[in-house]
């Protein structure tokens, strides 16, 4: 009788250990769970700011690029016959 009682304490005890070891391990997985979602949260957040920032970046790039492009399909005043200046005068000396 003696080895009986001590195999049901000791039964008790495994699933008393047992019960501990799960509720830990529950418990765990709920924190790891909300790590995660905060992370992941987080991330989203950080990756719309920078597409964002990149977005605004690229549109600034577009807008340099296109005035560049306007500034070399103008046609250049010089040696085009559109001169600013006034004609020159001709001074002949009487040699």
């Amino acid at each position: 009788m003696c080895c009986m009682a001590d195999e049901a304490k000791l039964e008790q005890v495994r699933l008393a250990v047992d019960e501990k070891l799960q509720g830990t391990l529950k418990t765990s997985l709920e924190e790891n769970s909300k790590r995660i979602q905060a992370l992941t949260e987080a991330n989203a957040t950080k990756q719309l700011e920078l597409q964002r920032t990149l977005t605004a970046e690229l549109e600034k790039v577009r807008q340099g690029n296109e005035a560049k492009l306007e500034k070399m399909r103008r046609p250049s005043m010089k040696g085009a016959g559109h001169s600013t200046r006034a004609p020159r005068r001709i001074v002949r000396t009487g040699k």
